[in-house]
């Protein structure tokens, strides 16, 4: 068994490595209604919006409340993070009021620290996965999150021991 302060150090490594992740991660994206919006745009040769948002947790409901925030022809999913949702969204670009779209949702958000990135599909990517992938680097490298919301639950509360104290 390693002595107690090389299990500190790994721990510390461990909590480094990942708070310089790029963010959190939605995992199994419910994309279907993503990609067929796409698709469709590029069948008619229209250009589209993608919209990543990060919502810190406000409590119960908050999933459902930011999916019934957008109309039924808007292409939506609302996924679990760590410390909160992802909403990915498929917007048609024409007549698209982002600044209005982002502060109904900050409002219907109800949490400080919301973050907001966007890509244009075909100008940005022409692939569902590149286009959230880059708005995704785009919120990583947004000064509006704090470290906290990228640092997991499990090691919010770890105490890590100090070289010494494994003497």
């Amino acid at each position: 068994m390693p002595p107690l302060g090389a299990a500190a150090w790994l721990g510390a490594g461990v909590a480094l490595a990942l708070s310089a992740r790029p963010g959190p991660r939605a995992r199994d994206v419910p994309t279907e209604s993503l990609e067929r919006h796409i698709m469709r745009c590029r069948r008619r040769g229209e250009s589209a919006c993608v919209m990543v948002a990060h919502v810190p947790d406000t409590g119960r409901g908050q999933a459902e409340r930011l999916s019934a925030f957008f109309r039924l022809t808007d292409s939506v999913a609302v996924t679990r993070i760590p410390h909160g949702h992802e909403v990915a969204a498929v917007f048609d670009d024409d007549a698209l009021d982002r600044d209005a779209l982002e502060k109904r949702l900050r409002g219907v958000a109800a949490a400080s620290g919301t973050t907001i990135a966007w890509t244009r599909f075909p100008d940005d990517g022409v692939t569902l996965t590149v286009l959230i992938e880059d708005a995704r680097a785009e919120l990583a490298d947004s000064t509006a999150i704090e470290p906290a919301t990228i640092v997991p639950a499990v090691l919010e509360g770890a105490t890590v021991a100090g070289p010494a104290e494994g003497k």
